[in-house]
C-alpha cells in the first residue's frame, strides 16, 4: 500500500434502490470520479426488488471500475431492510450510506474519510444540494430543497450549530456516515419504520453510543429526486401516522412534537387550527389546499406554490397524526375493557 494511503479508513458505500436506474448510473458515475484511492472503498448496491435494469446499470459500472463491487437483491422489503442488508455484507471500517438519487461530487469520500480520522465517536452528514442546471423541476421538489436549506443554513456562522456538530434529527441517510462497529452494536435500522428510520436509529446511537454528528459542507451530493405530487403528499401522511404511533410508544414526547410546530408559517398553523376541528373539516380543508397547490403550480406562481405546499405539507400530517391517535386510543380501549386496568408503562395519546 502506498504512501497516499497509509492509515486511510476503508470504506463501504451502501445504495439502496427501487426501480430508479437512470439516477443510480449517475451516482456511481460519480462514485467513479472521487480523489480517494479506489483500492480503499467498495460499492454496495442493494437492489430492494428492483424490476427495471439495476442490475445491467450495475454490471456496466463494475466492468469498468476497479474497486470491489457488490449487487444484491432482496425482495422489495424497504430501505431500512436494504440499509441494513447493506451493512451486513460490508467487507470495510466504514458505511457510507448514499441514496439512489444523489451524485455524490469528487472530493466526497474523502471528506467523509477525513473526519473519521479525526474522531472515532463520529456520524457524518453532508448536504444534499439541488441542481442549478435542472430545469422544470417540479415545485414540491424545489420546496424539499428549501426546506434542506434552512437546516444546512444552521450550520452555517450565526446559524444554531456554528461549531458544525448537530443532533440525531440531522441524521440524513441520503449522505451520511459512520463506522460499521457502531451499527452493529446499535442493531442497525428498525425495519418497522418505513420513515425517519434514520433518525430514530441516531436517537439510539447518541444515546446508548454516545455518538456525536457532525456536518461537513464539502461532503455534498447533488440531490435530484424524481417524485410525483402524489408521492409527495404520502411524506407528510406517513409521518403523521409514525409520530402518532412513536407518541404511543414514549419514543417521542408532546414536547418533541410542540418544537417542531413552533416556528411554522402563521397560515400553516391556521390551517392546522382547522384540520383539529374535524375529520370532515380536515379533509375539506387538504382537498382545498391540493386543488390551490396544483392551480398555482400549474401557473408557476412559484413564492404562492411553496407557501400553500408548506400550508398542505402541516394539514395533511396533522389529519393522518389524528386519525392515528384515535385509532391507537381506540384499539388501546378494546384492549383493555370496560373493567381492565391499563398497563403501568403507557404513553399518554
Amino acid at each position: 500500500m502506498g504512501s497516499s494511503t497509509l492509515n486511510r479508513p476503508t470504506i463501504s458505500v451502501v445504495i439502496p434502490t427501487y426501480n430508479r436506474c437512470h439516477s443510480l448510473k449517475i451516482t456511481l458515475i460519480g462514485l467513479s470520479a472521487q480523489t480517494y484511492p479506489r483500492d480503499l472503498y467498495e460499492v454496495i448496491v442493494v437492489s430492494d426488488g428492483c424490476t427495471d435494469n439495476t442490475e445491467s446499470v450495475v454490471k456496466e459500472y463494475k466492468s469498468v471500475n476497479q474497486n470491489a463491487v457488490q449487487y444484491i437483491n432482496q425482495i422489495n422489503s424497504g430501505p431500512a431492510s436494504a440499509r441494513n442488508r447493506g451493512v451486513s455484507a460490508a467487507n470495510n471500517d466504514i458505511i457510507v450510506f448514499l441514496d439512489d438519487d444523489v451524485e455524490p461530487v469528487p472530493q466526497f469520500l474523502e471528506r467523509h474519510a477525513s473526519r473519521h480520522m479525526q474522531d472515532d465517536r463520529l456520524a457524518v452528514i453532508g448536504p444534499m444540494s439541488s441542481d442549478s442546471r435542472r430545469l422544470n423541476e417540479p415545485v414540491w421538489i424545489t420546496w424539499e430543497h428549501e426546506k434542506l436549506l434552512r437546516v444546512y443554513k444552521m450550520f452555517q456562522k450565526g446559524g444554531a450549530y456554528p461549531d458544525g456538530v448537530g443532533g440525531p434529527m440531522h441524521f440524513y441517510s441520503g449522505n451520511a456516515s459512520i463506522r460499521k462497529s457502531w451499527l452493529v452494536s446499535s442493531g442497525g435500522f428498525d425495519t418497522r419504520y418505513k420513515r425517519q428510520e434514520d433518525v430514530e436509529l441516531a436517537e439510539r446511537l447518541a444515546a446508548s453510543l454516545s455518538i456525536r454528528f457532525v456536518f461537513d459542507f464539502g461532503a455534498d451530493g447533488i440531490h435530484r429526486p424524481v417524485r410525483t405530487f402524489k408521492s409527495w403528499l404520502r411524506i407528510p401522511a406517513d409521518y403523521g401516522r409514525l409520530d402518532a404511533q412513536r407518541l404511543a410508544e414514549g419514543t417521542i414526547d408532546q414536547k418533541h412534537l410542540r418544537g417542531n410546530f413552533e416556528d411554522r408559517h402563521w397560515l400553516s398553523k391556521l390551517v392546522v387550527g382547522f384540520v383539529g376541528l374535524s375529520s370532515i373539516t380536515a379533509a375539506v380543508t387538504e382537498a382545498i389546499l391540493i386543488r390551490l397547490t396544483l392551480m398555482s403550480a400549474a401557473m408557476r406562481i412559484k413564492k404562492v406554490s411553496l407557501l400553500l405546499l408548506s400550508a398542505l405539507y402541516n394539514a395533511t400530517y396533522h389529519r393522518n397524526f389524528i386519525a392515528e391517535r384515535n385509532r391507537l386510543r381506540t384499539q388501546k380501549a378494546k384492549r383493555i375493557g370496560p373493567k381492565g386496568s391499563a398497563p403501568t408503562n403507557t404513553a399518554t395519546l
